[in-house]
């Protein structure tokens, strides 16, 4: 068999599979077997966002989020336990993704704490805060010391946020490749084991409980953040170039 003719008939498989998936979708959601979950309103089940400082939309309804503390051992190899912690609301989450090995196994409180994003420094051009931000607190029981290490940071937005931006002295800067699922309301990127960050769209944000409109990138921006952005930088790892995480300020 040509390898042309091999290829085509691969591509006709997936195109029919494909329709015939459609068509038992949509005869499933006219029969009613399939609920339907109107657009951006993500897994059934989701809460209205919880804000330290509510839009005008959700002042009646709000319910303010509180600080949590956790506590994390950590083995000799760097291996934290537990892997990764959730707030009670579920709209912040934090993996565990690099703990540097030592001696004697120890542990840390993680503190995270909402706040009004607008307090600590006004958004960029282009950008409107879309959740709280979240102070990260990662301090060595013991010690008192900052913990060395990298998160993931997963933020639950409100209604679309393209981006984690990151406080620094300058001001809010946007974090490298950020990944944003609309079906969860979320989006992650690495970020340090301290610092404080917020998720943030472009455009104009729409109110919650509309269905929002399409994001406006600014300028070459969209959801993944140039590497060559003057603020976060470059650094060399492993003879790579890679970006910087910026230097944080404290909140």
């Amino acid at each position: 068999m040509r390898p042309e003719f091999s290829e085509r008939r691969a591509v006709g498989s997936a195109i029919a599979v494909a329709l015939t998936y459609l068509l038992v979708a949509w005869v499933s959601a006219q029969a009613g077997l399939v609920s339907r979950i109107p657009l951006y309103d993500g897994l059934a089940g989701i809460p209205p966002y919880r804000w330290v400082n509510p839009p005008e939309e959700r002042l009646e309804d709000n319910e303010v989020p509180r600080a949590e503390r956790f506590k994390v051992e950590v083995s000799t190899s760097g291996q934290a336990d537990p892997g990764s912690v959730t707030t009670s609301d579920g709209q912040a989450t934090l993996t565990f993704n690099y703990l540097p090995p030592s001696p004697q196994p120890y542990s840390f409180t993680l503190r995270m704490t909402p706040l009004d994003p607008a307090e600590l420094a006004p958004p960029p051009g282009g950008y409107y805060f879309d959740g709280n931000a979240y102070r990260l607190e990662a301090i060595r029981d013991g010690t008192g010391t900052p913990v060395d290490g990298n998160f993931t940071s997963i933020l639950r937005f409100s209604v679309h946020a393209l981006q984690i931006l990151a406080l620094v002295p300058e001001g809010w800067v946007p974090l490298p490749e950020p990944l944003m699922t609309d079906a969860d309301l979320q989006v992650s990127s690495d970020t340090p084991a301290n610092g404080t960050f917020v998720p943030a769209g472009t455009g104009t944000r729409p109110p919650e409980g509309r269905q929002p409109g399409r994001a406006v990138p600014v300028g070459e921006h969209d959801h993944r953040v140039a590497w060559s952005d003057p603020v976060v930088g470059f650094r060399s790892v492993g003879g790579s170039s890679k970006p910087a995480l910026p230097a944080l300020a404290r909140a």
